[in-house]
């Protein structure tokens, strides 16, 4: 109806029948944003619902939240996309949910999660990324919340490690390593008897006095570092080293 033409001579609330997307009792009013009018006659118009949305004036209905999205309020003019470590795989979603633990997601607006990979783990929900198995560990399945810890006394050369082939002889390797670095012939062989003492009390069962010696092995490399022992040979030698004694 037009507004000079009454719709209702014997109502004096209202004289015109607005048409849907509008409402009003002596003129009509597009629908703001945020809200709809599904009927003709409207007097008012509706808050969108919590899970929907209208960006339009003079809607006649609310737009559901897209996958990947979320509205969490009544009358919203816009939806909002998942944040990271969130997702939705719904239409109309209220809320986003949380990664599992093992899942992460890391761009917003994901409409799923996904496992980490071998050589990763994630211990909490709503992780945005995963976390690399630290040395001495590692991780040979997706989706996992923990790594495995290596046998006693043997460690990995590197995080994100993913498989038990990588949990290497501890000092066994470290021998390797010292044999393999271009150290003058005495200090090679110092640390090596050093690796062997230790080696010796652990064959004994003594772990107490193969940390020690451990301990007096890392103190000589230190001591050498930049002189005898190149600055990031030693920094390698004492990381694995360390690594070592957190798993004896």
């Amino acid at each position: 109806m037009t507004d000079d033409v009454d719709a209702f001579p014997n109502d004096p609330s209202r004289a015109v029948s607005c048409a849907p997307g509008s409402y009003g009792a002596f003129s009509c009013e597009p629908a703001p944003l945020g809200r709809y009018v599904a009927d003709p006659g409207s007097l008012e118009a509706s808050l969108c619902p919590m899970g929907t949305f209208s960006d339009q004036v003079g809607a006649l209905s609310c737009q559901p939240a897209a996958l990947g999205h979320y509205v969490d309020i009544e009358g919203a003019a816009s939806q909002t996309l998942c944040p990271l470590g969130t997702y939705s795989d719904q239409v109309g979603a209220v809320s986003c949910q949380s990664a599992a633990p093992g899942y992460y997601v890391d761009i917003e607006g994901a409409v799923t999660s996904i496992a980490c990979p071998i050589g990763s783990y994630s211990a909490v929900s709503a992780a945005a990324s995963c976390t690399l198995a630290p040395m001495g560990t590692y991780v040979d399945t997706t989706a996992a919340m923990a790594p495995t810890a290596c046998p006693a006394g043997a460690t990995t050369l590197t995080v994100g490690s993913t498989s038990l082939d990588d949990c290497l002889n501890g000092l066994a390797d470290l021998s390797e390593i010292i044999t393999s670095l271009d150290l003058p012939h005495g200090t090679e062989n110092s640390l090596l008897t050093k690796v062997d003492n230790a080696q010796a009390a652990l064959n004994r069962g003594d772990t107490a006095d193969a940390q020690e010696k451990l301990l007096s092995f890392i103190d000589a490399v230190m001591a050498q570092r930049g002189k005898k022992i190149d600055e990031s040979d030693a920094d390698t030698l004492v990381e694995f080293t360390q690594n070592i004694l957190a798993h004896l």
